[in-house]
């Protein structure tokens, strides 16, 4: 995942009116275990890179394996593009409209603890928190990291088990994607931005997490936004993004699963730790979930069960959160 552009479009974020989460949603927050996201995380990445197609492959099996025992329903999903095979896993809602995703694969040289198996880890404890019987489909995308002579001009690049998805033809009404969500630094100027642009008192520090939409989804990541906040308090930042039409005009805010949902006008949100601006282990064999910042991992991972279960209307409705 590549965002080197990404604090262009955060010092020129647009305010909207903001409709707030529903307070029925927060208590979710506190169903979301510690124990259990670090086990995943470490598990993820045991047996280093998810990149060989023997390795994402067992990574599938042991997703499939978790969501069956969370009680959801599992499609393994193959597909081809751009020459490039893999399998998509798909947790089934239900009637779902929402859909939230994370890239199970790595780099080759890393075991991807950040990017992504904090990712995988989030959205993972989100099955076990929200359960089957809501309107929320859960993916786990393939070969979402590039692959040697697939990085095209047209800005899809990669994410190609984004695109598979989309190209048959699954429709829902907003996305979110987590992606590398682990990593945070608080000595000043650990946070990188692109020569000449100024810091602000929101990036000075790699202790935020930055909410990616397209410009059309303004008024959801409003809300998600102030769902983040109030899972996050004071311990973390809030750094809300948002970029014009589908993002071809700052290429580098589509490099992950999001962009694909955007090409075809379906509202989309990339949660995200801003990876290699922040994370001196992005992409190496340092990535290790030994760097990780647990605690972040545990807000963030609130946080988008809140900001998910609310855009699916889920709070309160006959959803069986796990105990």
């Amino acid at each position: 995942m590549l965002i080197r552009l990404l604090p262009l479009v955060l010092l020129g974020a647009c305010s909207t009116t903001v409709t707030p989460v529903a307070d029925e949603c927060l208590p979710l927050a506190g169903r979301v275990s510690a124990q259990r996201l670090e086990v995943d995380v470490r598990q993820l990445t045991r047996e280093g890179p998810r990149r060989s197609p023997a390795r994402r492959q067992a990574t599938a099996a042991w997703l499939t394996a978790q969501l069956t025992d969370a009680g959801w329903s599992v499609q393994r999903r193959p597909y081809v593009v751009a020459g490039v095979a893999g399998e998509n896993v798909v947790g089934r809602g239900t009637n779902a409209r929402v859909l939230v995703g994370a890239h199970l694969d790595s780099a080759p040289q890393s075991p991807g603890a950040d990017d992504n198996a904090s990712g995988v880890a989030a959205v993972l404890e989100l099955t076990r928190v929200l359960g089957p019987g809501v309107a929320v489909d859960v993916a786990f995308f393939d070969t979402e990291e590039p692959h040697s002579g697939t990085v095209g001009r047209d800005g899809r690049n990669f994410a190609y088990g984004s695109q598979a998805l989309v190209d048959q033809g699954v429709a829902y009404d907003v996305v979110f994607v987590v992606e590398s969500v682990g990593y945070t630094c608080r000595d000043v100027g650990c946070q990188r931005l692109p020569s000449g642009i100024p810091r602000t008192a929101a990036t000075e520090k790699g202790d935020f997490i930055a909410l990616v939409g397209n410009h059309g989804g303004a008024r959801r990541w409003a809300t998600a936004a102030d769902g983040f906040r109030k899972a996050l308090g004071s311990r973390y930042g809030v750094v809300p993004v948002t970029v014009p039409g589908t993002g071809r005009s700052i290429q580098q805010s589509r490099f992950s699963d999001h962009a694909p949902f955007w090409d075809v006008g379906v509202d989309a949100l990339m949660i995200t730790d801003t990876a290699l601006l922040r994370n001196p282990h992005y992409h190496k064999a340092s990535d290790t979930p030994d760097t990780l910042d647990l605690a972040f991992l545990v807000d963030v991972t609130r946080a988008t069960v809140i900001v998910v279960a609310d855009a699916a209307r889920a709070c309160g409705s006959g959803s069986t959160p796990t105990p």
